[in-house]
């Protein structure tokens, strides 16, 4: 499980919590209910391939990978900065 930002053009970002098999956007009410909040891969693919198939506009016009992963997940933080 990692924490990843998202930055979409001309909009606030995002931070989503993605593992191998699930991937659910932090900050909206329930993710499993929302529309593009929530995605989950099928036994044989990965969550890339699932994020794709289900909302290809989540990345890049070449197919690069939007999701920046971060060191800290939210309300983490270096002590004595």
């Amino acid at each position: 499980m990692s924490y990843h930002l998202r930055i979409p053009e001309g909009f606030p970002p995002q931070v989503w919590w993605i593992d191998e098999t699930e991937a659910r956007r932090i900050g909206v009410g329930d993710p499993k209910q929302g529309l593009g909040t929530y995605f989950k891969a099928e036994p044989s693919e990965t969550i890339r391939d699932a994020i794709y198939r289900q909302a290809s506009g989540y990345f890049g016009p070449n197919g690069e990978w939007l999701f920046h992963k971060t060191n800290l997940g939210p309300g983490e933080f270096y002590p004595r900065i």
